[in-house]
């Protein structure tokens, strides 16, 4: 197996080679949080939540931290709109403002089954490591202080540029940067922005103020993956300034080379425009999962490679959850005939296909097509007089598996299964049950309750049957009924 990795640096895919041996630092640009997460925030995510499980498949111990940016422009403005008493304490009102959008962030990244990333640093937490870093700038020659406001002097970097594949005469970069007579070039950027009217500030040895943006991602990437690490990941519109920025301030105090391997998806966009907040054109994501199935939503993220743009339909998202309905339906079959067989094989086996798809540049179009392939085999062997249970068996854990990595754990494994033929009438036990405490019951009791269910409707004393259904809810239960079989799972 080896895993090779589009770097944006170089222009090619590369072999990924980690730093040292067994593991892997990878840090990706978080949040600004003052605000719901978006579509576009759900695809950067989820693409380096499938990266960060599969490096693990692969055996590495990684190291994952994704930061929060909790001060910046857009927290003030949107604070100074919304909170009371502003200017009396504008750190504490940009703290309450930036703490509640990380806390839905969360619950977002949840929905969508993305993996906690190893480490979540927020910027304020770490204003003594922006503070040293940029006195070390300064001392070093590549920094200046004017009037309060310290600027990184673009000049002094002389491989400035390299990421985006611009040079600093390029006017579209100059297009993009604001203007400040104080500065000794127009592109020079912001290590620490002068206090001004309200805003909040903290104390430094160039005055009172705040840092700017792209020093806060040097600073937590290298206090908790080093000056050398092997990934940084983001979306194509952090290539520059921001990851330019990144790179000039971070090798320029270090002297070393930063990040090895520069990672970047592409954009979702709106009728071939960049989906965005300023375009007011962006979908949040718990608009989305309101409306859908958050694993529909992270198939359509997957169903093209995180490099291209892949634009937002929801027609095209109604196919991935016919596709991903396929899927489960798939294995509730298998699943079913397995119920009275052994146990699931837990090995975390993966067909070479699938593999090798995702070595190629973590490509999950491919890899899902595998997954298609693979379904159709198990269809196949149920649909055989005397299906195989230990060929059904192979083929539905190789399935599970391969969704795992993907982070598309269907329902259907979190399902207990009651065969239609198991099915028993209501009796005084039965009903006993409903009396229990919910503590008291047990996964056997439970499905024994929904087996009574079952039959219950069967016989059409629908009165009962929704008398036990409505008690199970009250147990965080939810049941599902099929042709051949009832399930049931937890919900939370």
């Amino acid at each position: 197996m080896e895993l090779k990795l589009y770097n944006t640096m170089t222009k090619t895919k590369e072999k990924f080679e980690p730093l040292k041996s067994g593991e892997v630092k990878m840090y990706v640009c978080g949040m600004t949080v003052y605000d719901n997460a978006h579509l576009g925030h759900a695809r950067a995510y989820t693409s380096f939540d499938v990266l960060f499980r599969f490096l693990q498949y692969l055996g590495y111990r990684v190291t994952y931290v994704r930061n929060v940016t909790d001060i910046d422009d857009k927290i003030i403005n949107r604070a100074r709109e919304q909170i009371q008493d502003f200017s009396t304490n504008p750190n504490k009102s940009c703290e309450i403002l930036s703490t509640r959008f990380y806390k839905e962030f969360l619950d977002d990244m949840k929905a969508l089954n993305l993996l906690p990333a190893s480490i979540e640093p927020k910027a304020t937490m770490h204003i003594k490591e922006i503070i040293d870093m940029i006195e070390g700038l300064i001392n070093k020659g590549y920094a200046y202080n004017v009037d309060g406001n310290v600027y990184f002097n673009i000049t002094k970097f002389l491989n400035y540029g390299k990421l985006s594949g611009r040079n600093i005469e390029d006017t579209e970069l100059h297009s993009r940067i604001d203007q400040d007579a104080n500065k000794k070039n127009p592109l020079d950027f912001a290590l620490w922005k002068k206090h001004v009217n309200d805003d909040p500030y903290w104390e430094s040895p160039f005055g009172k103020g705040r840092p700017g943006w792209h020093i806060e991602c040097s600073a937590m990437s290298m206090k908790y993956l080093g000056e050398e690490f092997d990934i940084h990941g983001g979306g194509q519109d952090l290539i520059f300034p921001h990851h330019e920025n990144e790179i000039a301030q971070s090798a320029a105090y270090s002297g070393k080379g930063f990040a090895r391997y520069w990672i970047h998806n592409g954009f979702i966009t709106v009728n071939h425009e960049k989906m965005s907040k300023s375009l007011k054109n962006f979908k949040t994501i718990r608009e989305l999962t309101a409306v859908y199935n958050p694993l529909n939503i992270k198939f359509y993220l997957l169903s093209t490679h995180y490099r291209s743009p892949l634009d937002f339909n929801d027609n095209l998202i109604k196919n991935c959850a016919e596709g991903l309905f396929k899927i489960e339906n798939t294995l509730s079959r298998a699943k079913l005939v397995l119920e009275e067989s052994s146990s699931i094989d837990n090995t975390k086996k993966l067909p070479a296909d699938f593999i090798d798809a995702m070595c190629d540049d973590i490509n999950t179009p491919k890899a899902l097509s595998v997954i298609f392939n693979e379904c159709t085999g198990l269809n196949k062997i149920l649909e055989g007089n005397l299906p195989e249970k230990e060929a059904i068996k192979e083929k539905y854990s190789l399935i599970i598996n391969m969704l795992q990595i993907l982070g598309l754990e269907p329902e259907i494994e979190k399902m207990h299964v009651v065969p239609k033929k198991k099915w028993a009438g209501a009796n005084e036990a039965i009903i006993a049950l409903m009396k229990l405490k919910p503590q008291k019951l047990n996964e056997d009791q439970i499905s024994r309750l929904v087996s009574a269910r079952g039959m219950a409707k069967i016989e059409k004393n629908f009165t009962l049957a929704d008398e036990i259904r409505n008690y199970l809810k009250t147990l965080n239960i939810e049941i599902r009924d099929k042709a051949d079989a009832c399930h049931w799972h937890y919900v939370e």
